[in-house]
């Protein structure tokens, strides 16, 4: 899915695809190493806690 970003992520930073595909594989990387971390904190704490410390806020 994210492959398809190249050329658009290509030509709006105005680099090569090659310099894109950097981008998201930093990315990739960067989830894959948060989400089981923020998995688990949000198992152990409180998860509106989490999320407000985190910069994501809902509105009710």
């Amino acid at each position: 899915m994210l492959s398809a970003m190249l050329a658009p992520l290509a030509q709006a930073f105005d680099i090569t695809p090659a310099n894109a595909s950097w981008l998201v594989s930093s990315y990739a990387l960067s989830y894959a190493i948060a989400a089981p971390i923020f998995g688990f904190l949000s198992d152990r704490m409180d998860r509106r806690r989490l999320l407000l410390g985190s910069g994501l806020t809902t509105t009710r």
